[in-house]
């Protein structure tokens, strides 16, 4: 985080100089595209497998909007925001564990924070014989945004939040036995509290333009949005049985929406998630931006 904020300190203090200099260029723009989810739920057959885990039937939509400034030509940065539905549903999936699993969920991420993009191929001055190649620019980018989201599982139609559930025994402080991949015993504790709703994330990715004209470019840009929870689908570790450890659940819907495959009885630390990898989910977005000409100077 201080490495984060001392780069963006740098960032502000050039683009400064840079503006006293008459270069600086207000943009605002808005983008609207799709995303694909990788976490725990649905996917491939290669279940599991990083960004392997294809799943076209999650495919949801993405927007954003913000304001961009342009300290140089081959630096800017983006304040934004960024709202992306996402989804998982292991009925679709062709890993036949995850099918018998059989959960569910959607949520909303809204997102807001800063990108710093670089350009590798700057964009160039504006003017009216501009060739193909002159429109062009590219751009690397990543940043740092906070986020909401609230996981909703369906049952018969209806969408239920799972968070306030506890599905995987959160809240309940309660330790117990396990036995690790490679064979070794060792204690595990649920979480003392119920996960949090609010999460930071590290978008990195992309980015393509083309001059329109002396105002207006429109571009793509491509995005992976590494989250620091495991929880946006709601699901993680391992399952948790309420009763077996002589606690009173949270809620009545507690253990429908915990376990839905044909084996109703939930035995403790059954594997039920995959807590070695945080969420993360991929965007394309196509992205109008407008220079904003009672700001801008110099050559376009």
């Amino acid at each position: 985080m201080k490495s984060t904020a001392m780069l963006l300190a740098f960032v502000l203090f050039a683009g400064f100089a840079y503006g006293q200099r008459g270069m600086a260029k207000h943009v605002v723009y808005g983008g609207v595209g799709g995303n694909m989810f990788f976490g725990d739920l649905g996917g491939s057959e290669n279940a599991g497998h990083a960004f392997s885990d294809f799943d076209m039937k999650s495919l949801r939509p993405s927007f954003t909007l913000g304001y961009e400034y342009r300290f140089y030509k081959n630096l800017s940065v983006r304040l934004g925001t960024e709202i992306s539905k996402v989804a998982g549903d292991d009925a679709n999936s062709k890993n036949a564990s995850r099918k018998a699993r059989n959960l569910n969920f959607r949520s909303n991420i809204i997102s807001f924070g800063f990108n710093v993009d670089y350009y590798l191929v700057p964009e160039g001055g504006y003017h009216n014989n501009m060739t193909p190649g002159e429109r062009f620019s590219m751009y690397f980018t990543t940043g740092l945004s906070m986020f909401r989201f609230n996981p909703q599982g369906s049952l018969d139609g209806e969408w239920i939040d799972l968070q306030p559930l506890c599905t995987e025994g959160q809240g309940s402080n309660y330790s117990y036995k396990k036995i690790s991949d490679s064979g070794i015993p060792y204690v595990y504790t649920t979480e003392s509290k119920p996960y949090s709703l609010t999460a930071f994330e590290i978008p990195v990715g992309l980015g393509f333009n083309f001059i329109v004209d002396k105002q207006i470019t429109v571009g793509l840009e491509l995005g992976v949005h590494f989250t620091t929870t495991d929880y946006i689908d709601d699901c993680s570790s391992f399952y948790f049985n309420w009763a077996d450890a002589g606690l009173e659940p949270p809620s009545d819907m507690t253990n429908t929406m915990a376990n839905r495959r044909e084996k109703k009885n939930i035995t403790t630390g059954e594997k039920r998630g995959n807590s070695g990898y945080n969420d993360a989910y991929v965007t394309a977005l196509v992205i109008l931006r407008y220079k904003l000409p009672v700001f801008s100077s110099g050559r376009r």
